[in-house]
């Protein structure tokens, strides 16, 4: 049986949050949890002109940020899961789900906050991927500019409140 749990992995940009409402933050509820990581300390990809132009999607971007990932962030994220997930298995299953988001934001969306939310939401599908209900993963400046679509029903670069 699987836990009445999601986790939302939502990448953003700081600069667009407040010019086009590329902002992953919306009142959370009784049963939404919600944590903010800001990657602008980690190398920025945008400064190295063969990675400039590209996305977080992209493998040598991931390389570029990838060491600079401090394990220990990861450590806390997951130790925050698991006691959720722990609440969660205790809950009776005609209690609505919760849901857990993770909101990693950068200067502009593109490189550092994309390569880290794939990242852990790589982790998350191979640790969680079979306990819980779902784990989604969002890039909202990428959706913005038209890089990648955003699910049915959401509107692009913006997570609407249910």
């Amino acid at each position: 049986m699987k836990l009445p749990l999601r986790i939302e992995v939502v990448s953003f940009s700081h600069k667009l949050a407040g010019e086009n409402g590329c902002y992953p933050f919306i009142p959370p509820d009784e049963n939404t949890f919600q944590y903010v990581f800001d990657m602008r300390l980690l190398p920025n990809p945008h400064t190295d002109p063969d990675l400039k132009d590209k996305t977080g999607l992209d493998g040598d971007v991931q390389a570029f940020v990838r060491p600079s990932i401090d394990p220990n962030q990861w450590f806390v994220m997951a130790n925050d899961i698991n006691e959720l997930l722990g609440r969660t298995a205790r809950v009776e299953t005609d209690q609505p789900a919760v849901t857990i988001r993770f909101c990693l934001g950068c200067v502009g969306g593109n490189h550092r906050s994309v390569a880290v939310a794939q990242h852990q939401f790589d982790h998350l599908v191979r640790a969680y991927g079979a306990k819980v209900e779902s784990i989604t993963i969002r890039h909202l400046a990428l959706e913005t500019q038209g890089v990648v679509e955003p699910p049915d029903g959401q509107p692009r670069g913006f997570i609407k409140a249910a």
